[in-house]
């Protein structure tokens, strides 16, 4: 009985997470490699400003598989842009800790 009963409690938190995946676009770190503290991005995010403590901090993502984040450099989706898809360790020096408004889609 008791390990129905905790095979019936793994299942159940495996579940909720993969339910919780299920609406998550993209991941964005502090940090290079995936480093520091992480942001999740939700499917279908129109963010115009990401706020004052992700404000240029973002140095890597990982967008999940069939997803695209767009990111922007300034607020209100203004300055450079770039498109991502995919493991990106480092984001490279031109935009690390550039990132202010961004959206993600998945298809």
């Amino acid at each position: 009985m008791k390990k129905a009963i905790a095979s019936l409690i793994a299942c159940s938190v495996a579940g909720l997470a993969a339910q919780a995946q299920a609406h998550e676009c993209a991941h964005m770190y502090q940090h290079a490699n995936y480093g520091g503290e992480v942001r999740v991005v939700e499917i279908g995010a129109n963010i115009s400003n990401i706020g004052s403590l992700w404000n240029d901090q973002i140095s890597s993502v990982i967008v999940h598989s069939g997803c695209v984040l767009n990111v922007w450099q300034h607020a209100d989706f203004g300055g450079a842009h770039e498109t991502w898809q995919g493991n990106i360790p480092y984001v490279g020096d031109w935009w690390n800790d550039q990132i202010t408004a961004y959206t993600c889609t998945c298809s």
